[in-house]
């Protein structure tokens, strides 16, 4: 913590420094552009005065040839005439702002220099900065979308169950938490692994009757597991009267709820049913793998069939 603190001041003195060097070397630079625009002023104003001299001589030469006066005389008159325009504000005034305006833009273009040299790298880590925030950022909503879809198979759907499975297999953060999450949703489902050995029969009421679920359809009774507000014992004790059912009804309306339902409970159960009925197995909860042993089921029971009916017609 000490050298912490320590490293910060350190850090803050250098700034201090830095900044007090570049007053102090802009004060330098103000004071040799005064020095500099003094000069030029100087400079601009004896070029004028060259200029207006030899213009001066050139006009005093064609006064003398022509006869009026001598040199000397127009000499001294241009002289004193250029003596008194020099005396004149205008003058003085047109040399300042030129040569302000040459200052200005030396000092402006110090300065931008300066400044230049000083944020540049300061932008630069910025940039880094922003770069690196928005990837955290990016990867805490992934995070985030997998308690989602996490929360949502808990709830029983099926499709964030698959799209679950889907991320559990990268590796990356929200992999890493899909797959502890997706631990955490099988376990949940463990109960549909097998039908229960001791049960309570169930009986659906009606406004006229109880009908007990040995007399109802594997229709009705998948229609009453569907429901989301139905309690897992009773989904539960549901497989019991779907594996009694015929072979062929179960594997063709497990095809149905397994390509269809949305309900992650329900299609965990017919796992568990099917894992019970079948001679080949799938792993629990592999839809893919239930759906094309209930296929082979399907064509290997009408194969049967057709044979059958053909040995009986032979007789």
């Amino acid at each position: 913590m000490q050298n912490g603190e320590t490293e910060k001041k350190r850090e803050l003195k250098n700034k201090h420094q830095s900044k007090a060097e570049i007053k102090l070397e802009l004060r330098e630079y103000m004071d040799n552009l005064q020095d500099r625009s003094d000069r030029n002023f100087k400079e601009y104003k004896q070029d004028l005065q060259r200029l207006i001299s030899l213009y001066g001589v050139l006009i005093l030469a064609l006064l003398a040839f022509f006869g009026f006066g001598t040199y000397a005389e127009l000499k001294n008159q241009v002289t004193a005439r250029i003596d008194k325009e020099f005396q004149k504000e205008s003058i003085h005034t047109l040399i300042e702002e030129k040569a302000k305006e040459h200052t200005k833009k030396e000092i402006q273009k110090h300065v931008s220099e300066k400044v230049n040299e000083t944020i540049t790298p300061f932008k630069a880590k910025m940039g880094e900065a922003i770069n690196e925030a928005k990837l955290e950022v990016k990867k805490l909503k992934n995070v985030f979308d997998v308690y989602i879809l996490a929360d949502s198979a808990l709830n029983g759907s099926k499709t964030a169950y698959i799209q679950l499975k889907a991320i559990a297999v990268q590796k990356t953060d929200h992999g890493i938490a899909a797959r502890g999450r997706l631990v955490e949703i099988q376990k949940s489902l463990l109960l549909y692994r097998q039908s229960p050995t001791f049960y309570q029969g169930l009986v659906k009421k009606t406004d006229n009757e109880q009908v007990p679920y040995e007399n109802l359809s594997l229709d009705e009774i998948v229609d009453n597991m569907v429901s989301p507000t139905l309690p897992d014992n009773y989904r539960h004790v549901c497989m019991v009267y779907i594996k009694n059912k015929p072979r062929e009804e179960i594997f063709k309306k497990a095809l149905q709820v397994l390509h269809t339902s949305d309900s992650l409970l329900t299609c965990a159960a017919f796992c568990g049913v099917l894992s019970e009925i079948s001679d080949n197995k799938a792993a629990f909860l592999d839809f893919e793998g239930w759906i094309k042993i209930c296929e082979n089921e399907l064509k290997s029971n009408s194969r049967d069939n057709i044979l059958n009916s053909g040995a009986g017609n032979s007789r």
